[in-house]
Order: C-alpha cells, then structure tokens, then sequence
C-alpha cells in the first residue's frame, strides 16, 4: 500500500484491534510480511485506551441524561 494510505489508516482504532488480534491469531514467522516487523503491543494498547478514553470524554460532553418526569 501507498505510505500516505498505511499513515491516515494507522489513525483509526480498526487498524491496531486488527493488529492486535493477528499477534493473536498467526505465528512470528509470519511477521517480516507485516507492515512493521513486530507486533507493537505496547503501541496496541495506547492507541486503543487513547480511543476509548476519547470516546468516553466525547459522550460525558455530548450525552445528557433526561428523568422520566422531565418529558
């Protein structure tokens, strides 16, 4: 894949649970046909709690909570 495409895909969150679950799923021999030649579950984990933690802040602001006696 072009270098620009790999670079705006490691962005999103889908990229690193996918990268994840092959650390899981296929052998190390398989890993000098990886983009980056080991699994990174350090950076695995960051990006992912990095997401989360972005989501969680994102619907603290955005959602409010509504009583039933407030219709």
């Amino acid at each position: 894949m072009p270098e620009p495409l790999v670079t705006i895909g490691s962005l999103f969150p889908l990229k690193w649970m996918a990268q994840g679950l092959r650390s899981v799923f296929l052998p190390d021999s398989i890993l000098p046909q990886e983009v980056v030649p080991s699994w990174e579950h350090g950076r695995v984990a960051l990006v992912l709690a990095a997401w989360c933690i972005g989501g969680m802040v994102l619907c603290l602001t955005t959602f409010r909570w509504r009583g039933r006696r407030a219709r």
